[in-house]
């Protein structure tokens, strides 16, 4: 499997200079754990500049797990400043609302409710 992604290198002012493609691959191979034998997946992250490769990573599945987080992280700060919400409040909301037995949305829909008739 084959992912790339497209970015592009910037200046202190976040001009762009050229592009650089981040490469996600795995591939199955074969490998000796103790003494047994066996097939196992790897995956790695390549940065390409141009046509020449400047950085190859390995990638565990514990670091790709930081790296989705880190990216919802950054995702969800980069939402407008208006529509976030602290996602200990979130979680709080979703506990409530299975309490009462409901969705999240079945929920809000009452809580709006309740605001709007009083």
């Amino acid at each position: 499997m084959k992912e790339e992604i497209r970015v592009y290198q910037i200046d202190e002012a976040w001009t762009p200079q050229y592009p650089v493609t981040i490469e996600i691959t795995t591939s199955e191979v074969e490998s000796r754990i103790g003494g047994a034998r066996g097939r196992m997946v790897k995956a790695k992250l390549l940065i390409k500049e141009k046509n020449r490769f400047t950085h190859t990573l390995a990638l565990t599945q514990a670091e790709i797990s930081k790296l989705i987080s880190a990216l919802r992280t950054a995702q969800q700060r980069m939402e407008p400043v208006s529509t976030r919400v602290p996602l200990d409040i979130k979680d709080r909301f979703v506990a409530k609302a299975e309490e009462s037995g409901k969705s999240s949305s079945e929920y809000l829909r009452e809580l709006i409710e309740k605001e709007v008739t009083v």
